[in-house]
């Protein structure tokens, strides 16, 4: 009896630190490693604890090629925004036709993965993160090349203040301040079921992992009245998780495997920015707001990986690729006399988002043989290699988890 309740008391003590592991696909960072099949082991638990984290002052656009971080919509077209602007017209130094703004972003993320393992294979997971995205705008530029892609000559006093555009975006109830707060993103709850199977003749084993469950929208929303403002989840939409997982091993070190996931979600009506007729389809500043019915796109992702598994004592490499992409957005605006159905649904970001990633992770396995507890402790890299409509965040984190077999 003793043992149990030291091993709780223990169990207490990892929760109390931060945690993280298995993520979602987002736009502003890199994802990290999806995680092998889960263990068949009856009763086993798991906390598994990653910290991640990136800077960087660039995105990729549209056309896939390195931007401004806040340019990966496009440019301000400075001269739409005027003529959609019924009051107080746009009006700044040189009068450029286009503007951009120049802004670094800081991302840190802390996962929670929580497993049960009970019999016949079945187990559940609950998936809760912490994100804090700082994006800290400096100025503007009028030169639209350096929304397209980043300027190596780049010259301090090229760049405009941001106060010069507050009288305009003021009558329409939009400010330009940083955005830094620390808030959930959007937790999961999955139901998972394991197979292995080792009556194999050539390999060592194969593993295989099925998942599904609930994705609650716990994470910040967008603010509307904030021009970089983001969402840290998926913007209130409730959502429904799908998650396959294979591996095979052999020569008792050698591990590949293969991974797809999806979240289908609920269409949802909500108060949004959209574009009159007046404004051009690219840009943050986004002047007129309403109801629509949102029917969010497909989040999905797919990869592979090969691990030198406990190769020398308890130490692994492991090398992985993926492709991650969530699909257009589609827009129905109540006031179709306001907004135009057509012309709301070609605003760049509705579009879809996408990049493929490199993963690079070394771990020690500290479990041994005789003990019904162990521990694992990993870092890694997330390297962003291409990109469409996204933050060009590449990730660097380290991982923890600890396992309890329990004995009933």
């Amino acid at each position: 009896m003793y043992r149990y309740r030291s091993l709780g008391l223990l169990v207490c003590l990892f929760l109390a630190t931060p945690l993280s592991g298995f993520n979602r696909s987002l736009f502003f960072r890199t994802s990290s490693f999806w995680g092998e099949p889960r263990f068949v082991k009856p009763w086993l638990s798991t906390l598994d604890i990653q910290l991640v984290g990136g800077s960087n002052h660039r995105g990729r656009n549209g056309l896939g090629n390195r931007s401004n971080l806040t340019s990966i919509y496009g440019p301000e077209d400075v001269t739409a925004l005027s003529n959609a602007s019924p009051g107080i017209p746009l009006e700044l130094p040189g009068n450029p036709s286009k503007i951009c703004f120049k802004a670094v972003a800081d991302v840190f993320e802390a996962d929670f993965n929580l497993y049960q393992n009970f019999t016949c294979g079945f187990f559940t997971q609950f998936h809760f993160p912490l994100v804090v995205v700082r994006i800290c705008p400096s100025g503007f530029v009028e030169d639209y090349v350096c929304s397209n892609r980043p300027c190596k000559n780049y010259q301090p006093a090229w760049e405009h203040p941001l106060e010069l555009l507050s009288p305009f975006l003021e009558q329409f109830d939009l400010s330009i301040r940083r955005t830094d707060k620390a808030a959930p993103s959007d937790s999961t709850l999955f139901l998972g079921w394991s197979y292995s199977y080792e009556d194999t003749c050539y390999i060592d084993f194969i593993d295989t992992t099925l998942k599904t469950g609930v994705l609650f929208p716990t994470g910040r929303k967008i603010r509307n009245n904030e021009v970089f403002s983001i969402p840290y989840g998926y913007n209130g939409h409730w959502g429904i998780p799908l998650s396959w997982d294979i591996s095979f091993g052999m020569y008792d070190w050698l591990t590949f495997g293969y991974h797809a996931d999806a979240v289908f979600f609920i269409n949802k009506k909500r108060c949004l920015r959209m574009r009159t007729p007046e404004e051009t389809c690219t840009g943050l500043i986004v002047l007129n707001k309403g109801l629509a019915n949102v029917k969010h796109g497909i989040v999905w992702r797919m990869g592979t990986y090969i691990k030198a598994d406990h190769f020398y004592n308890g130490f692994s490499l492991m090398l992985a690729f993926n492709y991650e992409q969530r699909n257009k957005d589609t827009v129905r605006p109540c006031d179709t006399t306001k907004f135009n159905p057509k012309q709301v649904n070609q605003d760049r970001r509705f579009k879809k988002w996408a990049r493929s990633i490199a993963h690079i992770q070394a771990e020690y396995d500290f479990a041994r043989e005789d003990s019904c507890v162990g521990t694992r402790l990993s870092i890694f890299y997330d390297h962003e290699m291409t990109g469409l409509r996204v933050f060009n965040i590449s990730t660097v984190g380290s991982y923890l988890g600890l396992d309890i077999a329990w004995s009933f």
